[in-house]
């Protein structure tokens, strides 16, 4: 379940269908928060500024970089949808492949522009069909190339958000 929020009131449930359909019309830009059925907690659509020019931050705020360790190491990949955002776009496809470090997701789309901006941050929700297992990942959206009624993004995977839920 997906719940959108606005001005203190939740909207919703929502299927992914209606999410997208939001997201196609622009409609998304009216609300400011999302929430699933696999989070505790709220999250921001829109994702914070970056810090001021010329702010400077402590050592202990540096990110470490990722681990060599593949975010799909003992998994099971068998998963066939996705919902993807960066806290401002949502696109909802199907995942066409997936390996131990990234996957591709077919998304129904007009226009001549991806809808998500190569070399941004990714979050992404994999789940199977009706079924209660997903999973939650953080990844770069490395491609993105215009085939048939749509778009194939190609988003590599960083490291596990959440682990699998069933």
């Amino acid at each position: 379940m997906i719940f959108l929020g606005r001005a203190g009131q939740t909207i919703g449930p929502i299927t992914p269908e209606e999410l997208l359909k939001l997201q196609t019309t622009g409609e998304i830009s009216k609300f400011h928060w999302i929430w699933d059925a696999e989070r505790s907690d709220w999250r921001p659509l829109d994702p914070p500024p970056p810090p001021p020019q010329g702010a400077q931050l402590k050592s202990s705020a540096k990110k470490k970089p990722s681990s060599d360790v593949s975010p799909l190491r003992g998994k099971k990949m068998d998963f066939d949808l996705a919902i993807c955002h960066n806290f401002r776009d949502v696109l909802v496809g199907k995942v066409s492949s997936i390996d131990e470090w990234s996957c591709e997701i077919f998304a129904e789309q007009e226009g001549g522009t991806p809808q998500l901006a190569l070399n941004s941050p990714i979050y992404l929700d994999l789940s199977k069909g009706e079924q209660e297992t997903s999973l939650q990942l953080r990844g770069t959206l490395a491609s993105a190339r215009r085939e048939k009624s749509g778009w194939v993004y190609r988003v590599v995977l960083s490291q596990p958000v959440h682990s699998e839920k069933n």
